[in-house]
């Protein structure tokens, strides 16, 4: 059960984190009229979001986990990234088949920094918290 808490939090986050960032880009006048298509606007619009989404589900994920169960580190990472596991390479292969490759591989990249900088701030807020 705790390791269910964690999965659903971290994908109502996700669920949630892509609502705002689709919002955004469409309501954005830059989205419709003042994108140019370079690499930098692709990485900014696929890669920034992608990294801020996967971080908050990483982490949030991660905090939900019960405590307990937190301290076994095994268990906690289950629990914090088998779902950015799973959706990292869904987000790749639907980033394939509905754009230019390079829409997708920044979103990989940004999904993978996200990931790891959602457990590193997990582990930094377990050191802190750790006495001694």
């Amino acid at each position: 059960m705790d390791l269910l808490r964690a999965w659903v939090t971290a994908m109502v986050v996700f669920v949630l984190a892509s609502m705002v960032t689709t919002v955004a880009a469409v309501g954005s006048d830059a989205a419709v009229d003042g994108l140019n298509d370079t690499t930098a606007d692709r990485i900014a619009w696929n890669a920034v979001p992608m990294l801020l989404t996967f971080a908050a589900m990483t982490a949030l994920g991660g905090a939900a986990h019960p405590r307990p169960q937190r301290f076994d580190t095994r268990r906690h990472a289950v629990a914090t990234l088998a779902v950015p596991a799973a959706l990292i390479p869904l987000a790749l292969v639907y980033g394939l088949f509905n754009g230019p490759a390079l829409s997708a591989w920044s979103g990989f990249v940004g999904a993978l920094a996200g990931t790891a900088s959602g457990w590193g701030l997990l582990r930094v807020a377990r050191r802190l918290r750790s006495p001694g």
